[in-house]
């Protein structure tokens, strides 16, 4: 096995190869017991529950901005979020960014009117 295919293998773990190596060696000198005192805890969020379920239900009022958010977080409860971590944030209480269509805002009828006349001619429609 290469090299090359070892780092697309930890790529799709989504984990470092000296991690990865890491684990195996702890794994091989102590078992399962030994992976076990890693005690990994994530991180601890900022926002507690009741903040959170107050955060969503303003968010469910109407869509909103990532900026909006952001200065409404800061204005209710002091906690500045950087844009990447309001995006994180956004994403693990599964909200998605939708971008709207684009409609055009000056659309002349009349020439919208002669352009689709001109064109039902030429396909003889």
């Amino acid at each position: 096995m290469s090299l090359r295919t070892r780092s697309r293998k930890t790529l799709i773990l989504h984990l470092h190869p000296k991690t990865l190596k890491r684990w195996v060696k702890t794994f091989a000198a102590s078992g399962v017991e030994g992976l076990s005192t890693f005690k990994y805890v994530g991180n601890t969020p900022w926002l507690s529950e009741p903040q959170i379920e107050q955060f969503t239900a303003w968010l469910d009022e109407r869509v909103r901005s990532t900026k909006e958010a952001i200065a409404w977080v800061e204005q209710q409860f002091g906690l500045d979020y950087t844009e990447s971590g309001m995006l994180k944030l956004l994403k693990r209480l599964d909200y998605r960014y939708k971008q709207p269509a684009q409609i055009p805002s000056k659309a002349d009828p009349d020439a919208q009117a002669m352009w689709l006349k001109r064109y039902s001619a030429k396909r003889g429609l």
